[in-house]
């Protein structure tokens, strides 16, 4: 079940309810995988490149897109709705919550959007710890991800391009 994101704010900030509600549904990842525009032969697609889609009982269609970059032990992982951003997973230093809120962020963290601080509009936005040791690659960061937010991988294995 995803994280109660609203203890993490300040009092003037809060929750967007639409995303909240979203993702404490039951999420389910569904068979194949979805072919972004632009990405045809010939376009950079990084390594361990990672696409989904979910769904949930009342009618949702989300997007989990992600990739890792194994030479800079970095991760990132997206759940989206069109262009709503409902959560993303970073493994990387350096996050800065708005206003030092929280400081200071692990190296693995999870963003989500306020009220205040979109996941698409704002340079910044606010994310929460995870105590976790590290992730060897993108089915690590996978792994963690849907657990963190219960999206069942239904027994799929995760999209990895060779490096």
């Amino acid at each position: 079940m995803s994280c109660n994101v609203g203890q993490y704010l300040p009092t003037d900030d809060s929750p967007v309810a639409e995303v909240e509600w979203i993702v404490h549904l039951k999420l389910i990842a569904q068979p194949g995988r979805r072919r972004g525009r632009g990405r045809g032969r010939g376009h950079f697609i990084p390594p361990q490149d990672i696409e989904f889609i979910i769904t949930t009982q009342e009618g949702h269609t989300l997007h989990l897109t992600g990739y890792c970059l194994p030479d800079l032990e970095e991760c990132y992982l997206d759940l989206q709705q069109g262009r709503l951003v409902l959560r993303k997973f970073h493994a990387q230093e350096g996050h800065i919550n708005p206003m030092g809120r929280n400081h200071p962020i692990a190296r693995i963290h999870m963003h989500f959007p306020s009220i205040k601080f979109s996941l698409v509009e704002s340079r910044s936005s606010y994310a929460y710890s995870i105590d976790e040791d590290g992730f060897d690659d993108v089915a690590d960061c996978l792994e963690f991800f849907c657990a963190e937010l219960s999206i069942d991988l239904g027994g799929w294995q995760p999209y990895l391009r060779p490096y």
